[in-house]
């Protein structure tokens, strides 16, 4: 799965007009993130944009700070195709030494980042009338975290770079200028709950222990077996992913810490909800002020295309997503008879190791096996047909 490139674009937020006490676009272009957080922080009355701004930018601080620790241990290319780890990043000539706890630092770092973003979005009071401008051409990531604007920072061809966006056309950006707006608030909150959701699970199997085992068993290979030449498999395997799946295994076979999985749960869970609310605060929006996501009567300031009823049909998906959560639908196995499938809410309550012969075999799936009803696709199909066969940018673009 692909990261949103709107988690990437997004930003970030008394009741009234109250606008935000400076343009936080420019101060983000002139200062980067830290100092710009530094300088919301230290409102001593910051109106509800202050606030939107701040938790953008702590959502976003996340990412950097993640960012920043891939690139400070030279792991600047691909790592897996996970949101944060699949971006590629400038080339560092001198990096730290590689620690086996990378991945576990990164999503436990984006895990309190995200705490920390939904702590100050959730404080803004309700009904708080928000119209928060960011020209997203301001927006980089200080990935060397040497404090300067640097090549390869720029949000915006770090996006495109490596995302498709969801236009009809390529080429389609007709504007960098989105206005935030109250709706906008829930569906910042719901991304950082995705983020959580997903940074939870992968910290109930941390594979810091299975990285240490690969690293320790390269540099034994490489004393024992000093050649000047490299062996099949490297030149095979240019990229690393043979390595990379070889972690992946060991890791998922691990016991999952059972505190985490329910944690990502209730995230997941949350992330619905935040998704309802959007939905209903943006029916409700009569303006048309250079629009983040549009309801039916408005314009996408990024020039994508929103079909009628995507509310609706989007919906839909999410309700299929609460019902798998909640364990009222079941997943299909090939190992079960048709009316019978795994309850996936029972195994992260309870989970066990993901051992793929165990899962795909059927063996490890059978303590979560019940008879009930099995989720279709159906809502998905719809989904799909609705966005004209780009629904996964469309997915994350809605979260």
């Amino acid at each position: 799965m692909r990261l949103f490139p709107g988690l990437l674009l997004c930003l970030l937020p008394l009741p009234g007009l109250a606008a935000p006490s400076q343009d936080w676009s420019a101060a983000l272009a002139a200062d980067g993130l830290a100092r710009t957080e530094a300088a919301l922080s230290a409102l001593a009355a910051p109106t509800p944009d202050d606030r939107f701004a701040l938790g953008g930018v702590r959502f976003l601080r996340g990412i950097e700070q993640a960012l920043q620790l891939r690139w400070q241990l030279g792991a600047v290319e691909e790592i897996a195709p996970l949101p944060i780890l699949r971006l590629d990043l400038p080339l560092n000539r001198a990096p730290e030494p590689m620690r086996a706890s990378l991945v576990a630092e990164i999503f436990g770092g984006a895990l309190a980042q995200m705490a920390l973003a939904e702590t100050t979005l959730a404080a803004i009071p309700e009904g708080a009338d928000i119209g928060l401008t960011i020209r997203l051409e301001d927006l980089w990531f200080d990935i060397t975290g040497d404090g300067q604007r640097g090549i390869g920072e720029d949000l915006l061809p770090l996006a495109l770079d490596n995302f498709t966006m969801p236009w009809s056309e390529p080429g389609g950006l007709t504007s960098t200028s989105i206005r935030f707006d109250s709706a906008d608030v829930f569906w910042l909150r719901a991304y950082g709950q995705l983020i959580s959701g997903l940074s939870s699970f992968v910290l109930a199997f941390d594979p810091t222990a299975a990285t240490a085992r690969l690293m320790a068993a390269a540099d034994d290979e490489q004393t024992r077996l000093a050649s000047p030449n490299p062996s099949a498999i490297d030149e095979f395997d240019v990229s690393g992913w043979v390595d990379k799946a070889a972690i992946a295994i060991l890791a998922l076979r691990q016991q999952p810490d059972p505190a985490l999985t329910r944690q990502s749960r209730a995230h997941l869970m949350q992330m619905v909800a935040l998704n309802r609310q959007f939905w209903r605060a943006v029916a409700t929006e009569t303006d048309n002020q250079a629009e983040w996501i549009p309801n039916a009567r408005q314009t996408a300031a990024l020039g994508f295309d929103m079909p009628a009823d995507t509310d609706v049909v989007w919906l839909g998906v999410l309700g299929e997503l609460e019902q798998l959560l909640n364990g009222k639908l079941l997943v299909p196995h090939i190992a079960l008879p048709p009316e019978a499938g795994i309850n996936i809410a029972a195994w992260l309550e309870n989970p066990n190791p993901l051992d793929l012969v165990g899962w795909v075999q059927g063996m490890d799936a059978l303590p979560y096996a019940e008879r009930g009803p099995m989720i279709t696709g159906t809502a998905w199909t719809a989904f799909e047909q609705l966005v004209g066969g780009r629904g996964v940018l469309y997915a994350l673009l809605l979260n």
